[in-house]
């Protein structure tokens, strides 16, 4: 799911829920990658999880993108 999120994120410029993506662009992905099949429930819990979150940090990190802060 993280290399969704990169893809998304490269070509959007910002984070998705995975789950407000559409299914195909999902399993476009993952056919390219040759991964397993994804539920729509385990698309749920990983926008839920700190996973997610996690998965962020490390993509901006690699990419060298700073997190948005509205305080400053």
């Amino acid at each position: 799911m993280i290399m969704a999120q990169m893809k998304l994120l490269q070509r959007l410029g910002y984070f998705r829920m995975l789950s407000d993506v559409p299914f195909a662009i999902i399993d476009h992905i993952r056919v390219a990658l040759r991964a397993r099949p994804l539920s729509g429930e385990a698309i749920s819990r990983y926008d839920q999880s700190g996973t997610r979150i996690r998965h962020q940090k490390l993509l901006r990190a690699r990419l060298g993108i700073q997190a948005f802060d509205t305080s400053t």
